[in-house]
């Protein structure tokens, strides 16, 4: 994992979670993820460490954080999103691109079409879906994502030691 802003956003979110519930102590929150403290701590100092899918959405729950967002961040993507995005990618490079101030076009801004392998459309095969068929499975955005806030239950594993 690169240096991308996921470690301080981790950590700026719990410390402002433990001002006001001790529970939110890095060992705490690591043990409740199912990691040891000191790869929590690694994390948010932006040190570079591999997380699993599992672990970062954990991770996200517990802080209240969005799913996806911190699974971006990591630089990776939902698996369900995934999925989606390999049965039709050339709709999902364009709906990217047009969501991202582009006309959706591959090629347009800074990427030549050619080191896309992405056209705008169905999927390459076309036998596999139709420009109508919608998208089976959750396919979330930020706004399916609590915008702040913590989940109820946190912290279900005591900290163990003094």
């Amino acid at each position: 994992m690169e240096k991308t802003g996921l470690g301080s956003r981790l950590r700026r979110k719990r410390l402002g979670l433990l001002a006001a519930d001790k529970r939110y102590s890095l060992r705490r929150v690591a043990y409740a993820v199912g990691m040891q403290p000191s790869h929590l701590s690694r994390i948010e100092r932006g040190d570079s460490v591999s997380l699993s899918e599992e672990k970062l959405v954990a991770l996200a729950r517990e802080l209240g954080e969005c799913p996806d967002e911190i699974l971006a961040l990591s630089g990776k993507v939902a698996g369900d999103v995934l999925a989606a995005i390999r049965r039709r990618p050339g709709f999902f490079a364009a709906m990217v691109r047009q969501a991202d101030g582009g006309d959706g076009q591959p090629g347009r801004p800074g990427q030549p079409e050619s080191a896309s392998g992405f056209a705008p459309g169905p999927a390459a095969d076309p036998s596999l879906t139709s420009a109508t068929e919608p998208v089976s499975g959750p396919v979330s955005d930020s706004a399916s994502c609590p915008a702040s806030g913590p989940a109820t239950g946190l912290v279900r594993h005591p900290a163990p030691g003094p």
